[in-house]
């Protein structure tokens, strides 16, 4: 994650265990999951975790 966010991808920890799929899918694959994420993101509602950037782990592992 942390090349993404060097090459300014935004990006975010989706938290799958708060995620609830909305009743009566008929397809889920990775494609039709992808949308749904992104919706839950327009939306403001996806739950994420924090992401702990590489640099900032290392700094902390040499203090």
């Amino acid at each position: 994650m942390d090349g993404l966010n060097d090459a300014d991808y935004k990006t975010h920890l989706a938290n799958p265990a708060a995620i609830k799929q909305y009743e009566g899918l008929k397809h889920s694959d990775d494609n039709n999951d992808a949308f749904f994420l992104a919706h839950l993101l327009r939306l403001g509602i996806l739950p994420v975790g924090y992401i702990v950037s590489k640099r900032r782990t290392t700094s902390e592992g040499s203090a």
